[in-house]
Order: structure tokens, then sequence, then C-alpha cells
């Protein structure tokens, strides 16, 4: 069992495979080439970069994509429809359709 606090980040090429995370919140930041397979649930997933991260269920996903792009990223749970999947807005100033007077 794995217990931490923003743990597991910053990490290239991380094997986990049949383990339990407790209690661990933003996991994975800045993970490269992940290969994570754990057996029970995962508090938080924070800015994962690539790789498979398969879980039964993960609170909240959180994303932002000034920082990290998911192309090269496989997130898996046995029901996606519990997660919450936050996106960071990249320009939270701007309105949709808005335009500056020059």
């Amino acid at each position: 069992m794995i217990e931490s606090d923003q743990g597991l980040n910053y990490v290239d090429h991380l094997t986990v495979k049949n383990c339990r995370i407790n209690d661990s919140p933003l996991l994975f930041e800045y993970g490269t080439n992940l290969d994570v397979q754990v057996i029970g649930n995962l508090t938080s997933v924070k800015n994962p970069i690539s790789g498979t991260i398969q879980a039964p269920a993960i609170g909240t996903i959180i994303i932002d994509p000034t920082k990290v792009s998911t192309d090269n990223l496989v997130i898996k749970t046995d029901n996606n429809r519990n997660q919450r999947i936050l996106t960071v807005d990249p320009n939270p100033n701007e309105q949709e359709g808005e335009q500056e007077d020059d």
C-alpha cells in the first residue's frame, strides 16, 4: 500500500501493478510513461503527461491544458460516470465572443 500527499509526481517510467494507493491526492503530476493499475480507488490525479492509469474509480481528474497535453494519456475506470474531470481554463478572464476595443 502506498500513502502520500501529492505523491508519485515528476516520475518517468513508473510501473505500479495490483497495489492500493490510499489517501493520496493529486497523484502523478507531470508523470510520463506511466503504467499504473491499482486495485483501489484513487482520490485525485493531476496533470499526468503520458501512459496509462487504470483504477476502479478516480474521484477527481485535474487537467490544465496550458501545462500538459493528454494526447499520449489513457485513463481507465470501471465506471467513468462517477469521476469528476476538471479542466483548468487557460484564459479565465476572456469571455467567448468578447472582443477588446482598440
